[in-house]
């Protein structure tokens, strides 16, 4: 009877392991697809840029506005608003953003992106949101790690 109980025990003990893990993952897709959605829009960012024109779906979509900030300033901020590590992804987040949007702003105030005086400035900002685009991602692996087994992916 008791190498039956300690078959049960480590069962469990497995069981509850694999859980955790298939929780890690379930999560670790979720912020995948945030990041997906976040390089699809930083492609259109910059195609409009180069090509002088662009489209008011992606003018009008703001650090609160785009999947992700719907996300993190709403069931986000709910679940996770007390660490540090989500915090510092939303200011990573709107830094992007304001780099981006600076540069569609010349784009909608009809400037030639083309035009030398303006092209260091572009490119400076597109490093720039670069750099804060690479720390969102990073911060939101560190937010898997550190959230994903336990998080019940149902409530995200």
């Amino acid at each position: 009877m008791k190498n039956f109980a300690e078959t049960m025990n480590e069962f469990n003990s497995n069981l509850l392991s694999v859980a955790k893990e298939s929780n890690k993952g379930s999560f670790s897709i979720f912020m995948e697809v945030f990041k997906i959605n976040h390089i699809m829009f930083k492609s259109r960012a910059y195609s409009a840029v180069v090509n002088g024109s662009v489209a008011d779906e992606i003018l009008h979509t703001n650090y609160e506005t785009c999947d992700f900030g719907k996300w993190y300033h709403g069931k986000g901020k709910e679940l996770f608003g007390n660490l540090d590590i989500f915090r510092k992804m939303g200011d990573a987040h709107k830094k992007f953003h304001e780099f981006i949007d600076k540069n569609l702003e010349l784009i909608k105030d009809g400037e030639n992106t083309l035009n030398l005086e303006n092209k260091d400035t572009i490119i400076d900002r597109f490093k720039e949101a670069e750099k804060y685009s690479e720390e969102l991602f990073s911060l939101m692996d560190q937010l898997s790690e550190k959230v994903g087994e336990d998080i019940d992916i149902s409530t995200v």
